[in-house]
This record gives structure tokens, C-alpha cells and sequence, in this order.
């Protein structure tokens, strides 16, 4: 079998399925304050599986929606918004040079924290909710095309303060325990 018959025979839901479990396993080490070195090789794993679904889209031509499941067909048009807007706003966030620098924290702590799967995950999460959020009570406050919300770089400015904030609340919550 060739590595490109490997690839195509992976089972992606599968994979997702099994990246999940992996994200909470992740979740429960870091909630029990367990060592960083399990955390670290089960991130190094979760790396390996971000980078096959890379290849398989970005080299093989697969298509998205199977590798990474990107649509859900349960959501709405607002909650497909936010989750595609949590992942642009952290995307730019992540590729920003100005970001990792702060005042309190190293740019060291807040590159560790933004590289990490599992901290990632939970980011877009809370950025997703608070855009939600505010589409349901500053509905006027986004711009639509046909009804339909639309993405827009002021976003990134309004939403960037979230990230900041897990960022330190960890940053204390680090130094608080040493």
C-alpha cells in the first residue's frame, strides 16, 4: 500500500471523532493540573492528525467537508457564522505579530497557549458564543449581504479582547500556582 492509498483510506469521521475524544482527554489533564509532558505528547498527536487532514485537502484535493467536517447541517445560519467567524478571528489573531506581544504576559506564554489544540479549541469556542450573542442583541451592529450575516475585519477588533482575556486569566492562574 502507498502512502497515498494509506491516506485515502482513512476513515475521517472516524478521526474526528477519535480527535475529539483525544481534545478532552487533553482537557481533563490540564483541569486535574496533571504534567505538561502528557499534555505535550497528546498535543504532539493532535498535531499529527491537524497535519493529515492538511495534506489530504491541501495536497490530495479531498474535499473539506469529509476531511474536516466543516459543515454542520444542524446549524443555523447565525450559528454557522460564528463558528466560521471564531475560527477567521483566531486564524488572524494566530498569524498577527503585534498579538503576542502584551505588557504582563511573554510572548513565549501567549505563543504556547495559542498553539495548543486544546486551548484553541476553547478559544473559538467562547469567541463563537459571544458572537452569538450579539447577533441575537446587536443584531444591527453586523453588516448582511441578502439577510445572511457577513464577515468583516472590524470583527477581528471587536471580538480580539476574548482571547486576551483566557490568555491571562491562565497567565494568573499559572503564576497563582507557582
Amino acid at each position: 500500500m502507498t502512502a497515498l492509498e494509506l491516506i485515502k483510506n482513512i476513515d475521517w469521521s472516524e478521526l474526528r471523532n477519535q480527535k475529539t475524544v483525544l481534545l478532552e482527554v487533553i482537557n481533563h489533564i490540564i483541569q486535574a493540573n496533571k504534567s505538561c509532558k502528557e499534555s505535550d505528547a497528546l498535543n504532539g498527536i493532535l498535531s499529527l492528525i491537524d497535519s493529515l487532514q492538511d495534506f489530504a485537502v491541501d495536497e490530495l484535493g479531498m474535499d473539506e467537508s469529509e476531511v474536516y467536517h466543516l459543515v454542520n447541517s444542524d446549524e443555523t445560519v447565525e450559528e454557522s457564522f460564528a463558528t466560521n467567524g471564531a475560527n477567521l478571528i483566531f486564524d488572524e489573531l494566530l498569524e498577527s505579530d503585534g498579538f503576542h506581544y502584551d505588557s504582563i504576559m511573554s510572548s513565549e506564554f501567549i505563543e504556547k497557549i495559542m498553539s495548543s489544540e486544546y486551548h484553541e479549541a476553547r478559544i473559538k469556542e467562547e469567541v463563537r458564543a459571544m458572537i452569538l450573542n450579539d447577533l441575537i442583541l446587536m443584531t444591527n451592529s453586523f453588516k448582511y449581504d441578502k439577510n445572511v450575516p457577513m464577515y468583516d475585519g472590524e470583527m477581528r477588533d471587536s471580538y480580539e479582547h476574548i482571547v486576551i482575556d483566557y490568555i491571562r486569566k491562565l497567565y494568573h492562574k499559572e503564576k497563582s500556582n507557582s
